[in-house]
């Protein structure tokens, strides 16, 4: 996983996050912002990306 960023007080908020908030956090953000597709390595998370996924 990459993380980039422009602004350092986003970088001085998310270095606070321990490893599981971070993954959540880029998760949500990449669920998000996707329309129609997303791919996991299983559906535990299913009904979140259900309810984060953007709707056409």
């Amino acid at each position: 996983m990459f993380f980039a960023y422009n602004d350092n007080q986003i970088f001085e908020n998310v270095k606070g996050l321990d490893d599981m908030a971070f993954v959540r956090a880029a998760n949500v953000s990449a669920v998000s912002s996707a329309e129609r597709y997303v791919y996991a390595s299983n559906t535990v998370q299913e009904p979140l990306v259900k309810k984060l996924l953007r709707k056409p």
